[in-house]
């Protein structure tokens, strides 16, 4: 039986490591099920998910979360007091309301566009990294 020292057990630990590294490289240029999954769901709803009426009705929870906190803090009046002088004083609901309006059609347009750019980022980067997995 071979007497293990320190310096042949680095040897083989180095072996198996370096092996591991192998495998490590080439599993990270093949494509993971998920990957293709996406990949195939991104190729047929990029173009649906790219519209401009589809993002607002499916950003309009994001927007809402936020009118919600704006509304929140207004009504308790627990912020800044001279800034609560001047908006009773100034403010007409019409102009608070309408500002609300925008605030929440801006953030569910902001908030889709943003999470499609993601997306398509992740879909092009997919896409370099099969067309280096057919070349290999």
């Amino acid at each position: 039986m071979p007497v293990t020292t320190a310096s042949n057990f680095v040897h083989i630990y180095h072996k198996y490591n370096r092996l591991a590294d192998i495998c490590i490289i080439i599993y990270c240029r093949m494509l993971t099920p998920q990957e293709e999954e996406f990949v195939q769901y991104w190729q047929q709803n990029r173009e649906r998910e790219k519209k401009l009426f589809r993002q607002l009705l499916i950003g309009l929870p994001a927007g809402l979360l936020l009118a919600i906190g704006i509304i929140a803090s207004l009504v308790t009046r627990q912020w800044y007091q001279q800034a609560d002088m001047v908006a009773n004083s100034q403010v007409s609901p019409t102009v608070l309301i309408i500002a609300i309006l925008a605030i929440i059609v801006f953030v569910a347009i902001f908030y889709k566009k943003f999470q499609w750019d993601q997306k398509e980022q992740l879909y092009k980067e997919l896409m370099i990294k099969k067309e280096r997995e057919k070349r290999d």
